[in-house]
């Protein structure tokens, strides 16, 4: 039924009233978008939907949600994408009436901000998985940012559905604005040096850097993730090292590490739609081999691989003990130094605390056990010896001290007699 319905086209799938009241489709909306948020079900929020909305309104769909979600959880926002992602999809939401939609959201940014303080934030927690999923392409930014290019906002509006991008999968966000063929400037940027640096956006220029081999030849058309989640799911640690090793002969950028962080340990966790569940066997046997080539013990590497898996549990909103679980797995097979964890710990790098105080709080047991336990390195190595050797010492000294009492008790005897 479905695939018959998407087929149909745009004019048959909207079977609401060309010329309904807005206030009405608003109050109508807004129970369906909330039953959606509780239940996440894409195929009957759409058929409610359709029953509504008329092509000449489903414009409006887009303010309706985004004022129902705007304040809620980052959960309810980025699922709210999703489901315009499946409209767009499906052309019940057609890529120019959508384009509508937002640009009558942000044409009103300036007040909003003011308002809703992390405004852009949440407005991008909804673009941000239509694009990772190139549902929609790059110029659909362009296209909606018509009432912010006067304003110089559209800047700040790039920049943060950006960043959410990257929270989603560093690596294509990266690889999606290579090929894009946009720059900052095409959204009125002044200083795009000063403004990359503002906004933590260096990930996007040390990628283009690196994206481009030494005779100009653009990188494969598949980016990272994509082709990680096609060979882990083999089993084969070979297969994934000859893989990084042809591709990326010196595997230290940002971008890379995190994506490859991410993914494989995302591949050591079962249930991952249900109830997220640390693999610990995989992680130790297949996962630790990966991690520990490619951080090779450079805790700038351990660092980003750190602030990737918090975006990893962040996205998979936090499931219990899953994080610590990860800590433990990485810390016992020196996959991530003590150095590492503390000064992620004590981290507060703008662009990273996202989720942080969430995970942070998981991990209360773990870092307090850190911090006491006995040191794993050469002092303690050396302490090991010494004990040893004081050991032997005091063995002998015991036996001296005995033969002595021995003495003594001898001497006594003979006093007396």
């Amino acid at each position: 039924m479905e695939r018959e319905v998407i087929r149909e086209g745009v004019t048959s799938i909207l079977k609401g009233k060309s010329g309904e009241d807005r206030e009405k489709l608003e109050g109508r909306t807004k129970p369906i978008v909330d039953e959606y948020l509780n239940n996440v079900d894409l195929m009957e929020a759409f058929t409610c939907i359709s029953e509504l909305y008329h092509i000449e309104t489903i414009h409006w769909l887009v303010e309706v949600v985004f004022n129902t979600v705007v304040e809620k959880k980052e959960k309810d926002r980025v699922n709210a994408g999703k489901l315009f992602g499946y409209l767009l999809k499906n052309e019940s939401l057609p890529r120019i009436e959508f384009i509508k939609g937002v640009n009558a959201v942000l044409e009103f940014a300036e007040d909003l901000q003011i308002d809703i303080p992390k405004f852009w934030e949440y407005f991008a927690d909804m673009m941000g998985t239509i694009l990772v999923e190139k549902i929609l392409d790059f110029n659909f930014l362009k296209e909606s940012s018509t009432f912010l290019m006067s304003n110089g906002l559209a800047g700040r509006y790039v920049a943060s559905v950006l960043h959410q991008m990257a929270k989603i999968d560093m690596g294509r966000t990266v690889d999606l604005w290579q090929k894009s063929g946009l720059s900052l400037s095409d959204f009125k940027v002044d200083n795009c040096e000063e403004f990359v640096e503002a906004n933590k956006l260096d990930f996007l220029e040390q990628a283009v850097v690196n994206g481009v081999t030494s005779d100009g030849e653009a990188t494969p058309k598949d980016s990272l993730s994509e082709n990680l989640d096609a060979l882990l799911p083999k089993n084969d640690i070979n297969l994934i090292f000859g893989f990084i090793d042809e591709k990326y002969p010196a595997p230290r950028d940002t971008p890379l590490i995190r994506t490859l962080v991410g993914r494989v340990t995302l591949a050591c966790i079962d249930g991952v739609n249900t109830n997220c569940v640390l693999n610990e066997v995989k992680l130790r046997s297949f996962g630790v081999p990966i991690l520990k080539k490619y951080l090779d013990a450079v805790k700038s590497s351990e660092l980003q691989a750190l602030y990737s898996l918090q975006a990893l549990v962040n996205s998979l909103e936090h499931p219990n003990k899953l994080l610590h679980s990860i800590f433990d797995v990485l810390y016992d097979c020196d996959v991530i130094s003590e150095d590492a964890f503390i000064e992620w710990e004590e981290s507060t790098e703008q662009g990273e605390q996202e989720g942080k105080g969430v995970a942070l709080k998981s991990c209360t047991q773990f870092f307090q056990w850190l911090k006491t336990a006995e040191p794993e390195d050469e002092e303690e190595e050396q302490q090991k010896v010494s004990f040893q050797i004081g050991e032997e010492s005091k063995e002998e000294t015991v036996i001296e001290k005995s033969n002595e009492i021995v003495e003594d008790i001898g001497d006594k005897a003979v006093e007396e007699v």
